[in-house]
């Protein structure tokens, strides 16, 4: 089951899963021109009914669609969110034992936040693995995580 809200207000879908990632896909994706804020979520699937009905609560949620059985999903924000208020909200689903990652948000907003959100212990390992298999450094320098 799929749980989504969209500007109108907050509703339940039942869709299997294959639809909803295809409607989610669709009503997700951002053109060039369009400047909204993109985010991958995820939570434990026993809070995504709760979260889903708080982010719909939040004045800057454009839609926001949740996996009921996983916890995944993605949310769009309009591009007056400020970083102050998407780190609040990854904190939040941090606490449901999730993330949330920034995948599409002008520059200025990228520029004052981690996009990739919390990495957990792996960090030392990924940067182990970036200095191995990329000595000098010339692929996508500073992109990643922690700079890698």
């Amino acid at each position: 089951m799929g749980t989504g809200i969209r500007p109108a207000g907050v509703g339940l879908v039942n869709l299997d899963e294959t639809t909803l990632w295809q409607q989610l896909k669709v009503q997700m994706q951002v053109s060039p021109t369009e400047s909204a804020v993109t985010c991958k979520i995820g939570v434990l699937p026993t809070h995504a009914a709760n979260f889903l009905h708080h982010l719909s609560q939040l004045p800057h949620v454009i839609a926001a669609h949740l996996h009921a059985g996983s916890g995944l999903g993605m949310v769009r924000f309009a591009p007056s969110i400020a970083a102050e208020t998407l780190t609040k909200i990854r904190l939040e689903c941090r606490a449901h034992g999730g993330f949330l990652t920034v995948f599409n948000a002008p520059i200025a907003l990228k520029q004052q936040l981690e996009v990739w959100g919390y990495t957990g212990e792996a960090l030392p390992v990924m940067q182990r693995l970036k200095a191995q298999f990329d000595p000098a450094n010339l692929l996508n320098p500073n992109r990643f995580v922690g700079g890698i």
